[in-house]
C-alpha cells in the first residue's frame, strides 16, 4: 500500500509534464530526496505504478469514474445507476413485456445481451473498486477496520516478482534478462497498450510482446514440476517434441514458400 500511496502522489506531481508544464524546484527536489534513499526494487516498483496511474488517465475512463464533486464520487454513482437501469430492463423484459408474438431465437438473444451486460457492468464495479485510485483514496494505512485490511489482501495478488525473461527475437543466442513480472490476469500498463512497439522493432521481435510474462495456469504447473522433482525432464521432453515437429514442418514450410 506505501507502493501505491507514493506513486499516486509522484504521479500528481510529473502528469504536468505529459502537457509541458514545468513543476517547483521544491518538487523536484523531494522527488529527488525520496528516490535517492530507495533501493532499485522499491524504486522500480514505485516508478511502474506510478506509469500505471499515467496510463489510466490517458487511455481509461478513470478519470471520470472518480471525479469526486462536494466529498461525492459521482463516477461511483453513475457506474451503479447503470447496473440498475440494465436490471430494470431485464425486470421489465421479463415480467411486463408479452413475448408470445416474439420469435424465441430475438428473446434468446435479448436475454443474453442482458445478462452479459449485467456481467460487465458487475465487474466493472469491481475493478472500480480494487482500482489502485480507490487504494490511494486511503488515508490511514494502518487503520485496523474498514477497507484497508481487504486491499492489503488483494495486493499481495498484484505483487510484482522477479522473473528470468528471454527476448522473443531473431537471434542465434536469446539474450535472458531479470523483468519485474505480474500474473497475467492483474497485468499493468506495460500488457495494456495497443500501439507500435520501437523497442519490439529494434530488437526483431516475432510476437506481439517483447517478453512472455506467465499465466496463474503456468506458475502452478511450474511449481508442481518442481516439487515432485519433474521439471528438468519435462522440459527436456517438451524441447525433443518441438525439435521433431519443426523438421516435420519445415519441408511444408520450405515448399510453400517457393508456391507463393
Amino acid at each position: 500500500m506505501e507502493v501505491v500511496h507514493y506513486a499516486y502522489k509522484y504521479f500528481k506531481t510529473f502528469k504536468g509534464l505529459v502537457v509541458d508544464l514545468i513543476f517547483s524546484f521544491r518538487g523536484r527536489d523531494k522527488s529527488h530526496d525520496f528516490f535517492k534513499i530507495r533501493d532499485p526494487e522499491d524504486t522500480l516498483k514505485v516508478i511502474e505504478v506510478e506509469l500505471n496511474f499515467l496510463y489510466g488517465s490517458l487511455y481509461t475512463k478513470v478519470e471520470v469514474l472518480h471525479l469526486k464533486m462536494k466529498k461525492i464520487y459521482v463516477g461511483y454513482i453513475f457506474q451503479f445507476l447503470a447496473l440498475v437501469c440494465v436490471l430494470a430492463t431485464l425486470g421489465i423484459f421479463y415480467f411486463k413485456v408479452n413475448k408470445h408474438e416474439v420469435r424465441r431465437v430475438n428473446i434468446g438473444i435479448t436475454y443474453t445481451l442482458l445478462l452479459g451486460a449485467i456481467a460487465l457492468d458487475v465487474i466493472a464495479i469491481f475493478m472500480l473498486i480494487f482500482s489502485n485510485r480507490s487504494i490511494a483514496s486511503i488515508k490511514d494505512l494502518e487503520r485496523p477496520s474498514g477497507w484497508a485490511p481487504i486491499y492489503k489482501a488483494f495486493l499481495v495478488i498484484m505483487r510484482p516478482w522477479w522473473k528470468t525473461c528471454t527476448y522473443n527475437c531473431k537471434y542465434k543466442h536469446n539474450l535472458e534478462h531479470e523483468l519485474l513480472a505480474t500474473p497475467l490476469v492483474v497485468q499493468k500498463w506495460y500488457g495494456s497498450i495497443p500501439s507500435y512497439n520501437l523497442i519490439r522493432y529494434c530488437l526483431k521481435s516475432n510476437r506481439k510482446s517483447i517478453h512472455e510474462f506467465p499465466s496463474w495456469w503456468q506458475i502452478m504447473f511450474k511449481s508442481i514440476l518442481h516439487f515432485f522433482k519433474l521439471y528438468e525432464c519435462f522440459n527436456k521432453c517438451a524441447t525433443c517434441i518441438c525439435h521433431v515437429i519443426e523438421e516435420c514442418l519445415s519441408p511444408i514450410r520450405k515448399g510453400l514458400s517457393k508456391i507463393f
